[in-house]
């Protein structure tokens, strides 16, 4: 008795010819090499996709300022709370600071690159925009005062006290 396939032949007799596109190894799935979806939905040719970056930053900023702030006030640290409103506004740029810093990690990108390199503090365009603030600020005030619409009243700080809020002030703002 002989075997006889499917369809009623002899292999032994009549071979089927081998696949040309065949090399012997085994076949290659697409899916196998090709990078997971996930990795693809986060991270492009260039790194982490903009889009992504950004809503980290948004989240992850969002998140940290309210607890920072909740922080800052939990607890009372005086003089009416402007210390505690300084730690608020203290808590707010660490909120802004540490996603960014976070992602110049993930993208592999200096943290200068985000718009603020390390020598602003104190540079020429600090200085500038600083005396444009204060500028503003006063022209604001007076043009208020010139409208009644504001009232500096009468002093009520003297001597030592008045320089204290004044050293206060500038580095609250």
């Amino acid at each position: 008795m002989t075997n006889l396939d499917i369809k009623g032949r002899d292999p032994a007799a009549n071979p089927e010819p081998p696949n040309p596109k065949s090399n012997g190894s085994s076949p290659e799935f697409a899916v196998a090499s090709a990078p997971s979806y996930a990795r693809t939905l986060f991270l492009g040719p260039n790194g982490l996709r903009i889009g992504w970056g950004l809503a980290f930053y948004a989240i992850s900023f969002l998140i940290l300022q309210r607890i920072l702030v909740d922080l800052a006030w939990s607890r009372d640290w005086g003089a009416s709370g402007l210390w505690s409103s300084m730690l608020a506004e203290f808590a707010s740029l660490l909120a802004a600071l540490i996603p960014s810093l976070i992602l110049a990690r993930v993208e592999q990108r200096p943290w200068s690159a985000y718009g603020l390199p390390p020598s602003w503090v104190g540079g020429r365009l600090f200085c500038i925009g600083s005396l444009w603030g204060f500028a503003s600020i006063t022209i604001l005030i007076f043009a208020l005062s010139g409208f009644h619409a504001f009232s500096f009243g009468h002093v009520v700080l003297h001597g030592l006290r008045i320089a204290k809020f004044a050293v206060f002030w500038a580095i609250f703002f």
